[in-house]
Formats: structure tokens, sequence, C-alpha cells
């Protein structure tokens, strides 16, 4: 195990996404998005990894967005992490994805992907008790990944049906431990957790996606509109809005029929710098 829990030196981190994103734009290389060649990785891993300023992590939260921050910025950098591991479940299921790093000699399963994430929240992620949380679901098949997440890629296998199984997963863990912090929130106020306050734990709302859930209580979902949601809001096919146009989307009536048009992150353009974004959890997670 690696003794550091989180990136040290954020400038490091955001060079190596720079020089890579250049060398795509240039043509220098047909390596895939944010890949780093196992000869430099060790030296790449000795500049980001160290023990973080406090002050200067501080000082970050402060850039992250409203839509992640809420008005609270030392929820900027979980928020953030959520988000990007979104991403990565989504762009995962996209064939022509994997199909383009299957012809480079990569094979990325579901259940590397979900390996990775792991990985890097058990290395990286520096809140002690989330992580311990994290893991000893992820240890214990937690939502049933141990099944559900193949390691064959699933375009070389000729199994398409799976394809959702990988953003599913990861967004059940996700409602899952909204709910539960939720319920630990009721529980130093010595009181349950009251209705309104389960469903507000709970993404989407049923403003948001009317078809996602089946019952009343949001307890059963329908897998097919659930995921469509996904895609459409952290893999969108229009340009990323602002704070204020990202509050009028969300909140319009016709976002809520039309989960796909939704997001609050960019394709397109964007696709190669999320790309890059996830150096840090494909190189780095991997070490494991």
């Amino acid at each position: 195990r690696i003794s550091s829990d989180a990136i040290a030196d954020r400038g490091v981190v955001e060079s190596i996404i720079k020089t890579d994103m250049d060398r795509h734009r240039s043509g220098e290389t047909e390596d895939p998005w944010g890949y780093v060649d196992t000869t430099v990785r060790s030296k790449l891993v000795g500049k980001i990894l160290g023990k973080p300023d406090p002050v200067q992590l501080a000082k970050d939260d402060k850039h992250w967005s409203k839509a992640c921050t809420h008005s609270q910025p030392a929820k900027g950098f979980t928020c953030g992490l959520w988000n990007l591991f979104h991403i990565l479940t989504i762009g995962a299921s996209k064939k022509d994805h994997e199909m383009y790093g299957f012809h480079r000699g990569f094979l990325v399963s579901q259940h590397h992907v979900a390996e990775t994430i792991k990985n890097f929240i058990a290395y990286f992620f520096s809140c002690d008790v989330c992580r311990t949380n994290f893991l000893n679901m992820y240890d214990g098949c937690g939502h049933g990944h141990c099944d559900r997440l193949k390691q064959e890629v699933l375009s070389v296998a000729g199994n398409d049906s799976d394809r959702m199984e990988l953003a599913l997963w990861l967004w059940e863990v996700h409602n899952s431990v909204n709910t539960r912090l939720m319920k630990e929130a009721a529980t130093r106020q010595n009181r349950e957790i009251t209705h309104e306050e389960n469903f507000a734990a709970l993404f989407p709302t049923k403003r948001m996606c009317p078809g996602c859930w089946l019952d009343d209580d949001m307890t059963k979902w329908d897998n097919d509109t659930v995921f469509d949601f996904l895609d459409g809001w952290y893999w969108p096919a229009n340009s990323a809005p602002v704070d204020g146009q990202f509050k009028t989307i969300a909140a319009s009536p016709a976002a809520a029929s039309r989960p796909s048009a939704r997001g609050t992150k960019a394709s397109g353009p964007a696709r190669g710098p999320v790309g890059a974004g996830l150096l840090t959890v494909m190189c780095l997670g991997t070490l494991a």
C-alpha cells in the first residue's frame, strides 16, 4: 500500500494533463487520452504523491463550481470526484470507446473500471471513514458487482446486454451512500430520518426524471430510463452550462421530460480533456 492518502501537488497533475492534451491535439501521439507509459509512470507517481498542504487544499476547494459545492466549498472535491467516476462509467459503456482501446491493445472491462475506481479510493482518498466504508462495501460485493460486472470486454465477447451495468452499479452505490449519510445525520440528532429527507438523498429526483422511479417510495426503478438519464447527464451532446444555466436546466419541466438533453459536463470537444482528466484514475489507480 502506498502511504500517501491524497494528491500532494495538483499543479503537477494539471501540467501532466496539459502536456497530454497538447500531444493529442498536435497529432504527436495516437495513444488513448490520459495514457501514461510504464517507463515514466514511476517518475510521475513520485511527483504527485505526498502529504497535502491543508491550507492549499482549502484554497483549491474554493475553485469548484457552485453546482458541486452548493455554497459549501469543502464539498467541492468529493462532489467532483463522484462526478469524475460517473463520467468514467458512462464513457466506458460506449461501444466505440471500448473498441478504440481494444484495437490499440487495451482490454478494459467493466470489472477493470470498477477495480480502478476502488483502487483510486483505496490509495488516494484522504477521508478515512469514507474510504473504509467504500472498501468494505466493495470487498463485500456490494450491490452485486461481483456478478454484475463482467471481466471480459463486452464487444469482443459479443455481449452488449450488460453494457449499462457499470453505470447503474455506481449510481446505486452513490445513492446508498447519500442515504446512509442522511440517516447518520438524523441519528446524531436523536431522531429518525423523514420521508422527505430520504427522497432528497436520492438522485435523480422525480421531477428531474419522472420515468426513472416506478413507485411512490422511490425504491424501484427502470434500468433503461435511469441509464438514459445518466448518459444524458454525464455525457451530453450540448456544451456545459455555467452555474446559472445549470440551475435553469435542472429546474426546467422540458428538461425533466428529456433526460438525454441535460448535463453538467461537455462532450464533443470536451471529451478529450475528460479523458485526460482520467489520467490520475487510470495510471495511478492501477498501481494496486
